[in-house]
């Protein structure tokens, strides 16, 4: 049916391609609704730009999503307002605690007999005593950049960028260095659970990654 007009196509009334061909019709509509939007962003995109050099002066972050680039950090937590503190590191406790059967939070079995049986092989962090899910550091990232390694002082990876804070949405107009953290998955828990979760050791043995520890 690849060389058939779409006449033809219709004309075989088959409910597929008729929802097929409704479907396009909405499609088509979005298509031209983002694109107008995409012009318009377009044409304020030059006086944002001078916004921010007027701001911040002449020296501005390359594009994120265009080119290679390295940002420089500490692991730190936050305290977005009174009596509230964001510890920087979460554990598979939390992950267990927030548990309730239904999606997003509908945890494994297997996971968390993990944790109650504290089979945590070489995974867990000695100072909480529990395997360290995710980080906070104050590196400044924006969208595009998920997936992003992090490393340590000796060029090791420790973690992945996944997303940002809730009280930094604001810093791609403006970084606020009490409050702007972004949030990385922490490469023992990858390990965790490539390892001991999902037992995927022909994984381990490509990265060449064996006990535990950085990537």
């Amino acid at each position: 049916m690849f060389g058939m007009a779409k006449k033809d196509l219709m004309a075989l009334n088959d409910p597929m391609i008729e929802f097929a061909s409704k479907l396009e019709a909405e499609r088509k509509e979005l298509e031209e609704k983002t694109d107008a939007f995409g012009g318009a962003v377009e044409r304020l995109r030059p006086q944002l730009m001078e916004v921010r050099r007027a701001y911040g002066g002449e020296l501005l972050y390359p594009d994120a999503n265009g080119t290679m680039r390295l940002s420089i950090g500490k692991v730190a937590g936050y305290k977005p307002r009174d009596a509230v503190t964001y510890y920087h590191e979460t554990t598979l406790k939390g992950v267990i605690e927030k548990h309730t059967g239904q999606p997003p939070f509908n945890c494994p079995d297997a996971l968390k007999d993990l944790y109650e049986n504290k089979d945590f092989g070489n995974y867990a962090d000695k100072t909480v005593n529990d395997v360290p899910v995710c980080l906070l550091t104050t590196n400044d990232s924006t969208g595009g950049n998920s997936g992003s390694p992090i490393m340590n002082g000796k060029g090791e990876v420790i973690g992945t960028l996944f997303d940002g804070n809730y009280e930094a949405m604001a810093s791609d107009m403006f970084f606020i260095p009490d409050l702007t953290r972004s949030i990385h998955c922490d490469s023992r828990y990858i390990l965790f659970i490539v390892d001991k979760f999902a037992g995927a050791e022909e994984l381990l043995n490509e990265l060449t990654v064996h006990g535990g520890g950085s990537l």
